[in-house]
C-alpha cells in the first residue's frame, strides 16, 4: 500500500477531516489536498516523511485502544457491598477505609450502579460544606442556592422517609463543617450514610479535639480493607480481564501488582498494549518489561 493510499484509508476509516492531518504535521490544508490530488509541487520527500510518521503514530493509537476493565466482585468487593447494603437498608452510618488502590471506589460505583437511588458523591479537596450541599441538592432535586441552612433544609425535606443512601467517596478530604452537614442530614432525614476513604478518615471523624464526637458516635459499622488485596482476588481480576492469558502470566501479574488493584489495572493496560503492538499473545516477558516502567 502506498503512502497516499494509507492516508486516504486513514481519512476514510477515522472520519477525520484533512485539516486534522494538516495541523498535526504543521502544513496547510491546501498542501494535503494537492498531495492527494497528485498536484503537489513542493518537497515531496519531506512531506511524505512527515505523513509517514503521522500515520504510524495514528495507526499505533488505533491499535492501542485501552483494555476495558471489567469489575470483578471479589471477596473484598462483596464485603464492601454488604456493609453498604446495611447502611442503605437500615439507615445506618458506616465507614469503609483502606489504602489507595484497593478497589474502594470501584466497589462503591458497583453498588451505586446496582442501586440507582444511591446518592453518590465523589469528593475532592475543593469540597467545602457549600460545594457538598450544592452537589447533594442538585442530585436530589432540591434548591441548590441560598444559605447553607436553606440548602440543608431543602435536602432534608427531599430525603425524609426516602430510604436512600448518601455515599461519599474520598470522604477524608471533607472539612469539619461538611462532615457536620452530613451528620445533620443523616440524623434529620434518617437516611443511610456511607463514608469511604483512606485510613486517616477515622482520625478526621474523631476530630482533633473531639469536635465531631456526635458524628463518630453514630458510626455503626466499619470495614477496614487493610493495606493490600489478597493475591487470590488479584488473580481473579487478572484472569477475568485477560481470559486467554496463561496461568504463569496471571501469576506474574499478581506478583507485579504487589497487592494493589490500581497497579494491577495499569499492568493490564500495559501488557495489552504491548500485545497489540507486537501482534502476539501476552507473555511473562511483557509483564516483566512493563513492570520495570511503572513508578508506583
Amino acid at each position: 500500500m502506498t503512502l497516499k493510499q494509507r492516508l486516504q484509508l486513514f481519512l476514510s476509516e477515522s472520519g477525520k477531516p484533512q485539516t486534522y492531518v494538516a495541523k498535526a504535521i504543521g502544513m496547510s490544508n491546501a498542501v494535503i489536498s494537492s498531495y492527494l490530488g497528485g498536484g503537489y509541487r513542493g518537497d515531496t520527500g519531506k512531506l511524505e516523511e512527515k505523513l509517514a510518521a503521522f500515520l504510524t503514530l495514528e495507526e499505533n493509537r488505533r491499535a492501542d485502544r485501552k483494555l476495558s476493565i471489567n469489575y470483578v466482585r471479589t471477596q473484598s468487593g462483596k464485603r464492601a457491598g454488604d456493609i453498604l447494603s446495611l447502611a442503605h437498608v437500615d439507615g445506618q452510618a458506616v465507614v469503609i477505609i483502606g489504602q489507595a488502590g484497593l478497589g474502594k471506589t470501584s466497589a462503591l460505583r458497583d453498588y451505586a450502579g446496582r442501586n440507582p437511588d444511591v446518592i453518590l458523591i465523589e469528593a475532592d479537596p475543593t469540597y467545602t460544606a457549600k460545594v457538598l450541599l450544592k452537589t447533594i441538592a442538585e442530585k436530589v432535586g432540591s434548591e441548590s442556592k441560598g444559605t447553607l441552612n436553606d440548602m440543608l433544609n431543602g435536602i432534608v425535606d427531599k430525603l425524609t422517609h426516602s430510604g436512600r443512601l448518601i455515599a461519599v467517596d474520598e470522604a477524608e478530604s471533607l472539612p469539619y463543617r461538611a462532615l457536620e452537614c452530613l451528620r445533620r442530614i443523616h440524623d434529620r432525614a434518617e437516611v443511610g450514610l456511607a463514608l469511604v476513604g483512606m485510613p486517616r478518615l477515622l482520625v478526621n471523624l474523631r476530630g482533633r479535639n473531639g469536635e465531631l464526637k456526635q458524628l463518630y458516635s453514630r458510626i455503626g459499622f466499619k470495614l477496614d480493607l487493610g493495606d493490600e488485596l489478597d493475591g487470590t482476588e488479584l488473580g481473579q481480576i487478572a484472569a477475568a480481564n485477560l481470559p486467554n492469558a496463561a496461568e504463569e502470566v496471571v501469576e506474574e501479574l499478581v506478583d507485579s501488582a504487589k497487592g494493589n488493584t490500581r497497579r494491577l489495572v495499569k499492568m493490564l493496560h500495559g501488557v495489552n498494549r504491548l500485545s497489540k503492538l507486537h501482534k502476539e499473545p501476552v507473555n511473562v516477558e511483557m509483564v516483566r518489561q512493563f513492570k520495570e516502567m511503572l513508578i508506583h
